[in-house]
């Protein structure tokens, strides 16, 4: 049987007894299957939340499948807590919008940002390989979806300011290609991209016996108009820990650190910074923090909540 399948025959025979005996226990389920208790009440447990979360049936394993759960159960209750305190979260919430990016862009006028620092999906089908994640959500990510992400790139120069940035983290195998597409609407698009060591956590390949293990992600670097650096003659080159395994909620899941590095030679205190693939909050929650105003949107009411605790938690302490 598979994993899913186990899981759902434990939790059916337990079920199963009980309303034949209703002093039936866990220890005498695991007793029939020659399974510790703890075994019994795991699958019992996973097999409701997978009734809750169908999602999880995607897992490859049940230590895989409890995780993305424990995941998505705190996703909830970061969303019931936003909910619940509305004078707390107000602010935040109307500069976090709940919409699909590729329609919301059109209705912010002309010249607002300072710099759009953004990570959308990467348009590899990372949503079905799920490649070695023991924590995260699935997400849209087919090449027909990111062509539509794509076709941003004249509005993304159109709210752009007349002097402004653009950070795009994307996968190597769409470089040249975006390159292109947003040169084509007028952004001046650094030949190099900006990259992010994270081997300080683990690498990945499809396939270990023939190829390295990929140590590093990119971003694609432009600007419109002449703006300049705050902070001049950095290395395109950024060295931090990724966020650990314990802690992601998402597949790609990029450290405030990192964002805020970004953000603190690209714009001055004051000036703003949007983010139209919000995820978990942290390009935000960096722009929060550094004293900047910040502008996002988010298509999904989990992850926006989960990032608009993130920014709340990392404002600036102005007691």
């Amino acid at each position: 049987m598979t994993w899913q399948e186990e899981v759902k025959a434990i939790a059916a025979l337990d079920e199963l007894k009980k309303r034949l005996d209703p002093n039936w226990s866990q220890i005498q389920t695991g007793a029939v299957i020659g399974m510790e208790r703890s075994h019994v009440n795991e699958a019992v447990k996973l097999n409701r939340l997978m009734e809750l979360f169908p999602e999880l049936k995607d897992a490859k394993s049940v230590t895989q499948a409890l995780s993305w759960a424990s995941s998505k159960a705190a996703s909830v209750v970061r969303q019931k807590e936003v909910r619940n305190n509305p004078a707390q979260f107000q602010t935040i919430e109307e500069k976090v919008w709940l919409d699909d990016s590729v329609e919301a862009i059109k209705r912010i006028p002309e010249g607002t940002f300072d710099l759009i620092l953004t990570d959308p999906p990467f348009g590899i089908g990372y949503d079905r390989r799920k490649a070695g994640a023991a924590s995260a959500s699935a997400y849209q990510d087919d090449e027909e979806s990111y062509l539509r992400i794509l076709s941003m790139a004249g509005d993304l120069y159109r709210v752009s300011k007349p002097n402004g940035w653009l950070v795009w983290f994307l996968g190597i195998s769409w470089y040249e290609r975006a390159k292109s597409v947003f040169r084509a609407v007028g952004w001046t698009v650094d030949e190099m991209p900006l990259i992010w060591v994270r081997t300080a956590g683990r690498c990945y390949t499809a396939r270990p016996d023939r190829y390295f293990a990929r140590g590093y992600d990119i971003a694609l670097h432009a600007l419109k108009g002449n703006p300049e650096m705050v902070i001049r003659n950095r290395p395109n080159v950024f060295d931090f820990a990724p966020v650990q395994d314990r802690d992601q909620i998402l597949l790609v899941e990029r450290p405030v650190e990192l964002y805020a590095e970004i953000i603190k030679h690209l714009t001055h205190p004051g000036e703003k910074v949007a983010d139209f693939f919000v995820g978990s909050g942290s390009s935000l929650a960096a722009a929060a923090s550094l004293g900047r105003d910040y502008f996002g949107v988010e298509i999904d009411p989990e992850r926006r909540a989960v990032a608009i605790k993130k920014i709340e938690a990392h404002l600036p302490d102005v007691s």
